[in-house]
């Protein structure tokens, strides 16, 4: 057993948490970052009042604007802190989670998915060497790029299977006709063009379903993790392109460099570093 653990833990390239760490940073202020638009709006309205579950905090706490601007401000300073990295790294996930979702419990029926998303990856980052500076040069262990993999693998293997087993207009492509048209999450010309073709989208609804019930058991082969991940950067790609659907897709191209397989990670970051140079700490 301490043969297979040692194995099993042995400190593996981390450069990988470097690019998450800044990609993170982006997606992160994408979603917080047009928070402002929403003060005073159901930031700070005593019009607008949801409640849903364990969000009760408009019971409780009604913001001003000046109030929500200060948390909105913290949230970004908090981003800011992360990108950074070092010490101040620890702090600034802690000072973005507070005022994320102080912001996030006066929307509460409206928490969306990119939300949770950020949070659960911000909860990895807490314990994963992202803070360190040229995490290429260094192994560190692989613990937390594990919890990655269990997170990722937890949705896109839930919501593959769950589609596979009970929406059959995945298997002929009929559901993107509707989504792409979707009076909410409707993307643009392209996208209504698309939904009109059963030839495009069928191919791209098998697609999603070979990415999404694979996944869980793909990404752990070193041979088929790199192939699988690009066929889910395109996949996200598609969505960022044809769907209004918020950041979800760049937080969650975030963790990716994480979830590559190390050894191909770093022969892909020796690749880039002939070609451009050395990166940012």
């Amino acid at each position: 057993m301490r043969r297979f653990l040692d194995w099993f833990f042995a400190p593996e390239w981390a450069g990988g948490w470097t690019f998450t760490r800044y990609m993170w940073c982006f997606a992160a202020f994408l979603g917080h970052g047009k928070r402002i638009f929403g003060i005073p709006g159901p930031y700070a309205n005593e019009e607008i009042l949801l409640t849903s579950g364990y969000f009760k905090l408009v019971n409780v706490v009604i913001f001003s604007p000046t109030t929500a601007m200060m948390i909105w401000a913290g949230g970004v300073l908090g981003i800011l802190m992360v990108a950074r990295g070092g010490k101040t790294f620890h702090l600034g996930l802690m000072l973005w989670f507070v005022c994320a979702w102080a912001l996030l419990a006066q929307e509460a029926l409206n928490i969306k998915a990119w939300d949770r998303l950020t949070t659960w990856i911000a909860l990895v980052l807490m314990f994963s060497p992202a803070y360190e500076e040229r995490l290429w040069t260094k192994k560190r262990s692989p613990a937390a790029r594990y919890s990655l993999l269990i997170l990722f693998c937890a949705i896109y293997g839930s919501t593959g299977w769950m589609k596979f087993l009970n929406e059959p207009a995945w298997l002929d492509g009929s559901v993107l006709q509707y989504h792409l048209v979707h009076q909410w999450h409707a993307g643009n010309r392209l996208a209504a063009w698309v939904s009109g073709h059963r030839w495009l989208t069928a191919p791209m609804c098998w697609w999603t379903l070979l990415f999404e019930c694979g996944f869980p058991f793909l990404v752990w082969w070193k041979r088929a993790n790199p192939p699988l991940l690009l066929l889910g950067a395109l996949f996200h790609v598609g969505l960022l392109l044809m769907m209004q659907v918020g950041p979800f897709g760049f937080v969650s191209l975030a963790a990716y460099p994480v979830l590559m397989h190390p050894e191909a990670a770093k022969r892909l970051f020796d690749r880039g570093i002939r070609r451009f140079g050395t990166p940012m700490p």
